[in-house]
């Protein structure tokens, strides 16, 4: 495929300014406070503060070591961080994707304007679903993906290590690893030579980052943050399961998968008919992309970036493996694929216009009430606001995940802890209250009934800015 170093180099560099563009496109709508959670985290980190004991958040730790990189090479400057990294991340996963399809379609050598285009739409349909953002997601479909190319390419020691990278950026990638073995299989199985090595490779991460987090005495509040409120939050919200994904699938423009599902389901059964191994292949791919999405807690449109790989396969299959007679029907399928892409893209951008990176051009207003705290508390999940004020949370509970009854079932636990914590330090905490959604009421309203009286929270003002509620409370 790559001919040259030259070649390479050009073709890295088209994906780098691909990346670019739609990094670019993605900054102007409103980015999703995800972003804004890692990145708090990572600032801590980097303070030196430990990833599970000073925060509560539930993603693995190569998530917060990536950005604390980030916070580290970009400091305060979140808007280039994040342009820069979503380059760096759709430009490395389309790089493998690339290679990837060099192994699988014999035909590629020769159509490779064909591979480019196909390329192109998958990327512009997946990274619509993830626009808004820098995820875990992203971060470990990246690792996925060079972990395949490693298999294909037989770097035993390479594709042990970057699995274990990408169960430990999301947990839930484990269940990947039945693909990783039929691709191990598919190339003709394992010696105990390289066996040994992809062992050797996958150990690594987890005795380096294992090993940190027992020093540091991190340990177990990885576990409980990791393991057990993921248990808990998924037993919470399974009865609101079916509602989040109907709303997603209309509201979050995941109605564009359904579509797919058709596209992925006949591609299979046809790559079935026509060669029952690889069709089993697929057949193992798309199992794990659908427990992958649907083992966690309420759907989110980006959790459906985990099936990347797999329509990325199916489309291959479509374009390169098809008959001729089908051109004009592939034409038409990849056409509607681009265009719901594309307008997904075009939504970001109409929603985040005047709302940039959620920086409220009228935030003087709330000056007076947080600029004489020391602290604040955003109570609802707006965490851009401790950039936005310069200011930090008194204690681990920084967002609210960990202390609604609606997101824990375990949750009094962690109410008992943060009434603790926060005791002392109530009167020098600007209690921030930001509401846009049901959720935010729930949210808020636990906080308000589970703490309002022990800190004695009194609302000193509230505001209406762009499309949010915000109340802003003083302890007595």
């Amino acid at each position: 495929m790559f001919k040259s170093k030259k070649s390479l180099l050009f073709i890295l560099f088209s994906l780098v300014i691909v990346g670019w563009i739609v990094a670019k496109v993605s900054s102007w709508g409103r980015v999703d406070q995800d972003y804004y959670s890692q990145y708090y985290i990572g600032q801590g980190v980097l303070s030196g503060k430990l990833i599970y004991a000073d925060f509560t958040d539930n993603k693995g730790p190569i998530v917060y070591l990536v950005f604390s990189v980030m916070v580290w090479l970009f400091g305060n400057r979140l808007e280039i961080a994040f342009i820069v990294v979503k380059t760096a991340l759709i430009a490395g996963t389309m790089l493998g994707l690339l290679i990837i399809a060099r192994f699988y379609w014999s035909k590629v050598r020769k159509e490779f304007i064909k591979l480019v285009l196909m390329g192109i739409v998958t990327m512009v349909y997946m990274e619509s679903l993830v626009l808004r953002g820098v995820y875990a997601e992203n971060i470990s479909m990246l690792f996925l993906v060079w972990t395949v190319v490693f298999v294909l390419t037989k770097k035993s020691f390479l594709w042990g290590l970057f699995l274990s990278l990408t169960i430990m950026g999301r947990q839930t990638f484990v269940m990947f690893v039945p693909f990783v073995v039929y691709l191990v299989v598919r190339q003709k199985g394992i010696n105990l030579l390289e066996l040994k090595k992809t062992f050797l490779g996958f150990c690594l991460p987890l005795f380096l980052i294992g090993g940190w987090l027992l020093v540091t005495g991190d340990l177990m509040n990885y576990v409980n943050n990791t393991v057990v409120f993921n248990l808990n939050y998924a037993k919470a919200v399974a009865v609101y399961k079916g509602e989040s994904l109907l709303f997603g699938v209309w509201d979050g423009g995941i109605y564009s998968l359904l579509i797919m599902l058709i596209i992925i389901s006949g591609v299979v059964l046809w790559k079935l008919k026509k060669n029952r191994f690889e069709g089993l292949g697929l057949v193992i791919l798309f199992g794990c992309s659908l427990l992958t999405t649907f083992s966690g807690g309420i759907f989110y449109p980006h959790h459906f970036y985990q099936f990347y790989l797999l329509i990325f396969l199916v489309l291959g299959e479509l374009v390169f493996e098809s008959s001729d007679w089908f051109s004009i029907s592939k034409g038409i399928i990849l056409l509607i694929i681009l265009s719901f892409g594309l307008l997904k893209f075009w939504e970001n951008v109409d929603y985040g216009q005047g709302s940039k990176f959620l920086t409220f051009e009228n935030k003087k207003q709330l000056l007076t009430e947080i600029e004489s705290k020391k602290y604040m508390i955003v109570v609802t999940f707006y965490p851009r606001l401790y950039f936005d004020f310069q200011k930090s949370a008194p204690d681990r509970y920084y967002q609210p995940f960990f202390l609604s009854s609606f997101l824990n079932k375990e949750f009094m636990k962690e109410v008992n802890l943060h009434r603790e914590f926060v005791a002392d330090k109530a009167s020098e905490t600007a209690f921030v209250i930001v509401k846009k959604n049901f959720l935010d009421k729930i949210v808020a309203d636990d906080y308000l009934r589970n703490f309002g009286s022990d800190f004695k929270l009194v609302k000193v003002n509230s505001y209406r800015i762009e499309d949010f509620d915000i109340e802003v409370y003083w302890a007595k």
